[in-house]
């Protein structure tokens, strides 16, 4: 039997080759790949000349074989459209999470930080929690427990004050929900 010998390019090698490969591309596929950059980086905060040098690099730290210039090609392609994908999902999530984000507007002298609502509590949400309060009044476990989160108890610190456990605290959260939600249908707050 014989033994193979398997050659293993040393990551400088294979850096080379795959650097030739680039080199190897017809002008005309680059400015393609320049093209379908800039297309797909439309509503994303990176140019397309990032999603193309993502591409690059992309290209120059993989392990798969440098079979051609058309196989180069659309590993390029590939990777441009797989960075767009990553781009506009970690945007949902940010957005999801976190909101729009305001910024100014170069033409406006309004800055939005200063048009945002403080998170100080208004007039109106002391008139809104005494209402709730009084209209809550035949139910003294769910008035006591709008009470503790009107001025910001954390469940913990609910369940200890009130002696509840987990069962109970939830069973008060309920009929406080459809208590609430009884109020609002009538117009009562």
């Amino acid at each position: 039997m014989g033994s193979e010998v398997v050659v293993r390019q040393t990551p400088v090698a294979a850096r080379d080759e795959r650097a030739e490969a680039l080199a190897a591309l017809a002008p005309s596929r680059v400015k393609r790949l320049a093209a379908y950059a800039n297309l797909c980086a439309v509503g994303l905060q990176d140019g397309g000349a990032d999603l193309l040098q993502g591409a690059y690099l992309r290209w120059l730290e993989s392990e798969r074989a440098v079979e051609g210039p058309d196989s180069t090609y659309r590993y390029l392609r590939g990777a441009i459209k797989s960075a767009r994908s990553n781009a506009l999902r970690h945007d949902g999530i940010v957005r999801a999470t976190f909101g729009v984000r305001a910024e100014p507007d170069a033409e406006e002298e309004i800055d939005p930080v200063e048009e945002a609502p403080s998170g100080a509590a208004s007039a109106e949400d002391a008139a809104f929690a005494e209402q709730l309060y009084q209209a809550l009044a035949g139910d003294p476990e769910v008035q006591m427990l709008a009470l503790q989160i009107s001025q910001g108890a954390s469940r913990a610190d609910i369940q200890q004050e009130m002696n509840w456990d987990d069962h109970k605290y939830e069973a008060v959260q309920k009929r406080k929900k459809r208590t609430v939600a009884k109020l609002v249908r009538e117009g009562k707050i």
